[in-house]
């Protein structure tokens, strides 16, 4: 019995195709810098930053707090069974993302969680 000798082509490995991770990534052509285990994780964040810069959290820290709040007030003008009615909605949304790489030097690294309230 001699060893079975493997050709090198049998070896090779066809190239994955690049794929979009997201609509945005199609739009801008951004390449991810990672992929969530998560499939319902995200790393957008909500807002602006005004919260964390409100409080006067330093940059630095690669700690960013953000939100939005959205509101809603409708009346019923005529019809239904209580014309002359208001109805109002409202979601509050509050994000915050820790940069592991500024704060602990952990490159590449993020921690973020988020906090959804709707009443209506």
């Amino acid at each position: 019995m001699g060893i079975a000798t493997i050709a090198p082509s049998a070896l090779a490995v066809d190239p994955v195709p690049e794929t979009p991770v997201s609509l945005m990534h199609q739009l801008f052509g951004d390449a991810p810098r990672a992929i969530s285990g998560n499939p319902v994780a995200e790393s957008d964040m909500p807002g602006t930053g005004l919260a964390g810069r409100f409080l006067r959290i330093p940059e630095e820290t690669g700690l960013r707090l953000g939100g939005i709040w959205l509101a809603d007030a409708n009346i019923l003008l005529s019809g239904g069974a209580q014309p002359g009615t208001w109805s109002f909605n409202s979601s509050l949304i509050v994000g915050a993302n820790l940069d592991a790489g500024k704060a602990f030097g952990w490159e590449g690294a993020e921690f973020g969680i988020q906090f959804l309230q709707f009443n209506g």
